[in-house]
């Protein structure tokens, strides 16, 4: 998947581009897993039985065990951050498992990543989905 090609300067994404941006995450891409929140609602599932609305998304994580591409509402437009889980990161980040209501599956997987302060003092400098059970 080539997201160069959708994004602007700033890692803006054209928003007038995101469906077709979308089609081809479903088409090529490894990413199986999809949690977004539009104006209207917010779901949960795997990424070829979701449609996203991006006029009315506020938020949206499409990812897989390994990677998170992260869209979210930044000044009006659409913002896209990437995460990869590379192997230097293994004794950095912790794992969680929440459960979901029925509605939405069976559970999420989270990963934390942890930083430290000036002070050495730990904290989750950011959080990634990754893994889903229907």
């Amino acid at each position: 998947m080539q997201l160069d090609k959708y994004l602007l300067e700033g890692n803006f994404l054209n928003i007038e581009m995101a469906n077709e941006f979308y089609t081809e995450i479903k088409n090529e891409s490894k990413l199986k897993y999809v949690w977004y929140q539009q104006l209207d609602k917010m779901d949960i599932g795997e990424v070829e039985n979701q449609k996203i609305d991006f006029s009315q998304l506020l938020e949206a994580r499409i990812f897989n065990e390994d990677e998170e591409l992260h869209i979210y509402q930044y000044e009006d437009r659409l913002r896209v951050f990437v995460k990869r889980k590379e192997e230097q990161d293994k004794d950095k980040y912790i794992e969680e498992t929440q459960i979901l209501r029925s509605k939405y599956g069976k559970e999420i997987k989270l990963r934390h990543y942890i930083g430290q302060d000036d002070d050495g003092q730990a904290f989750i400098k950011m959080t990634c989905l990754c893994g889903y059970t229907r």
